[in-house]
């Protein structure tokens, strides 16, 4: 570890249970908080899959005292298979940390992976964040964003690709790795997070243990709490990632199928189903539906949608005909959940096949439309407008930011000041002149 680099390791320790049903996990972190005594607040969900029960998982804990303030939900079963071949359950711990030192490093494993033919048993799980504040956002770096569904089943003749999800909210780019070494006959393509099949693949389940890593596309300074500094050069995987996450999950290879033609027996997503990777977008206290369509034509039917989600999500699954089958989530955003950035992971099931799996990413807002009250002044080549923290007591500037990431915001103890010429900083000038004594203006840059 570089001298100054202040590092935040978090694992889950699920060595608690004994079942032999583990089918992977992941973690998330949602934006760190800065409190006032120069701690920090970090919230992290861990979601892990099972084979039969998932209800046995222990807590996400610090280790050595080093977190006070423990604030841990109990583990909420999120879906599950009604004939009991796997479950999903999330669990969210709140904590606060004194960000002292070169590192703060938790460890901790469990037991037991699924039967598989990697003959693996025990595991790790963790999250590594870099706690320097970023020279580009003035704010602690945002680790990636990923997850999967509990079981994810492949036909052997049919496997061409898995996309993983490995979305970054500061826009970094993401890098993916085999953490110990993949299965055979699997290759990774580590810039686009995908899973590739390289010949002919083993008939059983195999396990998955991957990196995800981001690293900042141009250059930027880390400033620790002790005041000294780091240097990250534009998209250089020699030097430490800016957050690293181990997300794990088992593939099962099935018997061959009669066919590989989408839509056929392997069930194929329809046009209304949102696109892998898309983002969307929610607020506190407002309900976000998301729906899905897929059809199988030659299939016995379209059993169910597995989904990876966040607690409360709740899934309408219905069956058509033609071999169409649609499910509707529905999840309505708390206060905690504010700020945060979310994966639901989706796939349709039928009892010898499952379509691809597809990701997105829900930003949850406090608010679904922002006002407040700014000043603006408009100047023959260049505007400076300045937002009135008051009238906006929920929204904070780092989670603000111009279109363009090179351009910055500045910040006093009453408003956040943007200055940008009309044609730079992602900016749209529609309107700006004055009337009756007022300054009319609409522009397009946050």
């Amino acid at each position: 570890m570089e001298a100054g680099a202040a590092v935040l390791l978090l694992v889950a320790l699920l060595g608690t249970s004994s079942a032999s049903s583990f089918y992977g996990d992941s973690i998330s972190l949602a934006p760190l908080q800065q409190n006032a005594d120069g701690t920090y607040k970090v919230t992290f969900y861990h979601r892990q899959n099972g084979r039969t029960s998932c209800q046995n998982q222990s807590a996400l804990l610090c280790d050595g005292g080093l977190c006070s303030d423990l604030d841990r939900s109990a583990a909420v079963q999120t879906d599950q298979d009604s004939l009991g071949r796997w479950c999903q359950v999330e669990e969210r711990t709140t904590a606060t940390f004194q960000p002292n030192g070169t590192s703060f490093i938790l460890r901790g494993s469990g037991c037991c992976w699924d039967n598989n033919l990697e003959h693996k048993s025990n595991w790790e799980s963790h999250a590594e964040l870099d706690l320097g504040v970023r020279s580009d956002s003035y704010r602690i770096n945002n680790c990636p964003v990923t997850a999967t569904v509990a079981s994810l089943r492949v036909s052997q003749n049919c496997f061409t690709h898995l996309r993983l999800l490995a979305h970054d909210p500061d826009e970094d780019a993401v890098r993916c790795r085999f953490a110990s070494g993949g299965p055979a006959n699997f290759t990774l393509d580590e810039s686009t997070c995908t899973l590739r099949g390289s010949g002919e693949l083993q008939l059983g389940q195999h396990v998955f243990e991957l990196t995800v890593e981001d690293f900042s596309t141009k250059n930027v300074t880390l400033t620790y709490a002790d005041g000294s500094t780091v240097t990250r050069e534009a998209s250089s995987t020699s030097l430490p990632p800016l957050c690293r996450l181990k997300l794990q999950f088992v593939v099962d290879v099935l018997s061959p199928t009669s066919s590989c033609v989408a839509g056929d027996l392997l069930p194929m997503f329809l046009s209304r189903t949102p696109s892998h990777g898309d983002v969307l977008h929610a607020s506190v206290g407002q309900t976000l539906q998301l729906y899905a369509e897929a059809q199988a034509q030659n299939a016995q039917r379209i059993q169910g949608f597995q989904v990876s989600g966040p607690q409360n999500v709740t899934k309408e699954f219905r069956s058509g005909s033609d071999g169409k089958a649609e499910v509707t989530l529905r999840w309505t955003p708390k206060e905690s959940d504010a700020n945060k950035l979310v994966p639901i992971c989706f796939a349709a099931d039928t009892a010898i096949t499952q379509s691809e799996m597809r990701c997105v990413v829900v930003t949850v807002t406090h608010t679904a439309v922002l006002q407040g009250r700014a000043s603006v002044t408009c100047l023959p080549n260049k505007m400076t407008v300045a937002l009135e923290k008051a009238s906006m007591p929920d929204i904070s500037e780092e989670f603000l930011s111009l279109r363009d990431p090179s351009c910055t915001l500045t910040t006093n103890g009453t408003h956040i000041v943007g200055t940008m010429s009309f044609s730079t900083c992602g900016t749209k000038l529609e309107v700006c002149q004055r009337r009756d004594g007022l300054i009319q203006i609409y522009v397009k840059s946050f």
